[in-house]
């Protein structure tokens, strides 16, 4: 969601952050989930598990599955569903 993230330009109709460019907004991304990893966020807990990250990134109200989402992170990146936001620092 639009949170007036550096490099952001507005937010769309659903509240979403909109960028100028895909590298924009993967720069996005990168730098929020270092300020996670690193335990500076307001909203998500460096110890979150990703099934914990992904059920509040994208939240089953919202019309997501965050737990098949989880999944397909942990298959993606190698690791556990138990893996801890803070291990992207490692």
């Amino acid at each position: 969601k639009y949170a007036g993230q550096p490099g952001a330009m507005y937010a769309d109709r659903n509240g979403f952050a909109v960028f100028k460019d895909y590298a924009s907004g993967w720069a996005a991304l990168v730098n929020q989930l270092k300020i996670i990893a690193e335990g500076r966020s307001a909203y998500y807990r460096k110890d979150m598990t990703l099934v914990e990250f992904c059920s509040k990134w994208a939240p089953s109200w919202d019309g997501n599955n965050p737990l098949a989402y989880a999944d397909k992170l942990s298959r993606l990146m190698g690791v556990a569903s138990t893996f801890r936001m803070f291990e992207l620092m490692l």
